[in-house]
């Protein structure tokens, strides 16, 4: 069973964003961003369900499996991930020795919070002899009330 990323074990980002970069049109921000992840060394991995002109500033843009698997690919040491947080998990975990940081470490997959311990309980009482399977990139809230759980 794979163990939870630790919140500071690889995967970090965020912040305020300067007062310079508030008044910059969107071409000059992405031009900006560009700018900082050549200087940097960084590989900007962006989900396609991200707004085209976030999808406009990446090197690799696909799913979050699809984007974690390129990213070995690189020789760069820091992996930025436009996307929700178990994406950039996803990248750390198939990337160990790279720095993954996230845009918006806080950014959340409404589909990922959309079953609790107590609604599998639930329905495990309702249904017992169906099977309920669960699958995450870490193991969810109430794995061991499924009948299988890849995690």
């Amino acid at each position: 069973m794979m163990e939870p990323v630790p919140r500071d074990g690889g995967v970090g980002g965020g912040g305020e964003v300067p007062e310079r970069y508030r008044s910059m049109s969107a071409d000059e921000m992405q031009r900006e961003i560009r700018r900082l992840a050549e200087e940097k060394g960084v590989l900007i991995l962006v989900h396609n369900y991200q707004r085209p002109e976030v999808q406009d500033i990446g090197d690799i843009v696909g799913d979050s499996l699809a984007m974690a698997l390129k990213a070995r690919e690189t020789d760069l040491d820091t992996i930025m991930v436009c996307g929700v947080w178990f994406m950039a998990e996803t990248a750390f975990l198939v990337n160990p020795s790279r720095r993954v940081i996230s845009p918006e470490p806080a950014s959340v997959c409404p589909l990922a919070r959309m079953v609790d311990v107590e609604t599998v309980r639930l329905l495990r009482e309702r249904y017992p002899d169906a099977p309920v399977v669960a699958c995450s990139r870490r193991p969810p809230p109430g794995h061991r009330d499924t009948s299988l759980s890849a995690a």
